[in-house]
């Protein structure tokens, strides 16, 4: 894998967390360096929820982009 450098831009995808929400990423977006290109993805608390519902969702956000890092985070579920 090649460096990244400041004149080649990369898309950051970043995955709601349990809530489906960006509250999770809102402390680490200001420290990202400019040459990488955050997009937050939440889900909407209406309509269909399913995982195939939202990757559909996903991949129309992304359809668009030509190289995208994805950064997952778990909390291994939620509490029982």
């Amino acid at each position: 894998m090649r460096d990244i450098g400041r004149n080649d831009p990369v898309d950051f995808l970043l995955p709601p967390g349990l809530d489906g929400t960006d509250v999770f990423f809102r402390p680490f977006l200001p420290r990202l360096p400019p040459y990488i290109r955050p997009l937050v993805v939440t889900y909407s608390d209406r309509g269909p929820q399913a995982y195939e519902h939202l990757l559909d969702e996903v991949r129309q956000r992304i359809a668009h982009l030509r190289r995208v890092v994805v950064l997952g985070s778990s909390f291994a579920g939620p509490p029982r």
